[in-house]
């Protein structure tokens, strides 16, 4: 039984040994392989919210702040500076989130916008999306939510071996030419190259859809809510565009639904959804995502909404 044990151990600790340096060869000395992809844009992101004094708006949400929002009009109207921290749907809403977590300061305005408030949006979508966006950037993992830690590390392997890939080829670290690309994103995160209207073909989503309630994300807010009150911070719910195209939903199914999403938030939800209906030709290759243009109406809505609740 000595014997048995003693192999055992043996075994155990040179896997341990083993795992240790494959990690360590990733982490410090082939990682990164995606600093100019879109999702590398995180860290500019990041470094923004870190580098504002006082009082500031915080823009949490996935891709439809990205590319439907313009900060620069909304820091003009309410006189406060804004980061935009909206990045991709596939990270889920509590990744997006916890992006603010221990950066929020007294008198902050803190704006959730997400598409989903459903489960599934409320966790990573897409783990090996997630190792691609934080790669060996260490103080940014404390963003997986926990609950998602397990499936991280279980695709580990599959992001080493694209990273390694992209290493050895001498392939990483490029931009795109597409928008999708780190250099696409202006100082306060918003995507800011130039989209005219009317020019684009859905290649995304097809039409707008109302977002699903469920416990979860309504405990997602609730706790981001919290880190607000003890911050000295406010936090609000607000809508995302909606692509009036003919098959939009109602304006009554999304009063229904924010009806939902009231009755278990701590935080007011600040929009009405029927002031964020656009024409088609403000959309950008989604219906999520705007054009330059749709982007500045957007904002200005915002700023209005945000001064009806917060600074009237």
């Amino acid at each position: 039984m000595k014997a048995f044990l003693k192999k055992c151990g043996i075994y155990l600790l040179t896997v341990t040994v083993v795992c240790s340096l494959l990690a360590s060869l990733l982490f410090f000395v082939i990682a990164p392989q995606y600093s100019m992809g879109y999702n590398a844009a995180i860290l500019d992101k990041m470094e923004r919210l870190r580098s504002l004094d006082g009082p500031k708006i915080i823009l949490v949400g996935d891709s439809n702040l990205a590319y439907g929002m313009d900060s620069a009009v909304l820091e003009e109207r309410l006189d406060m500076p804004v980061v935009n921290l909206g990045l991709h749907g596939g990270l889920g809403s509590a990744f997006h989130e916890r992006m603010a977590y221990g950066e929020i300061g007294e008198g902050d305005i803190v704006v959730v916008c997400h598409t989903g408030y459903t489960k599934g949006a409320a966790a990573v979508g897409d783990a090996e999306l997630a190792w691609i966006t934080i790669e060996n950037h260490f103080d940014l993992w404390p963003v997986i939510p926990p609950a998602d830690r397990l499936s991280m590390w279980k695709t580990l392997p599959g992001y080493a071996v694209k990273c390694t890939g992209l290493f050895l080829s001498g392939k990483g670290n490029q931009s795109t030419q597409d928008s999708y690309r780190r250099s696409a994103f202006n100082e306060y995160g918003d995507v800011a190259f130039d989209r005219p209207d009317g020019t684009y073909e859905m290649t995304g989503a097809q039409h707008t859809g109302v977002f699903g309630v469920d416990e979860t994300g309504i405990a997602g807010i609730n706790r981001l809510n919290a880190l607000c009150g003890k911050a000295g911070a406010k936090l609000c719910v607000a809508a995302y565009p909606v692509m009036d195209d003919g098959q939009a939903p109602e304006p009554e199914r999304f009063a229904a639904a924010v009806e939902r999403l009231r009755e278990g938030i701590d935080c007011p939800f600040i929009s009405d959804f029927a002031d964020y209906y656009y024409p088609p030709d403000l959309f950008y290759n989604t219906a999520y995502h705007m054009t330059s243009h749709g982007a500045h109406l957007r904002a200005e809505q915002l700023a209005r909404d945000l001064r009806l609740a917060f600074l009237s």
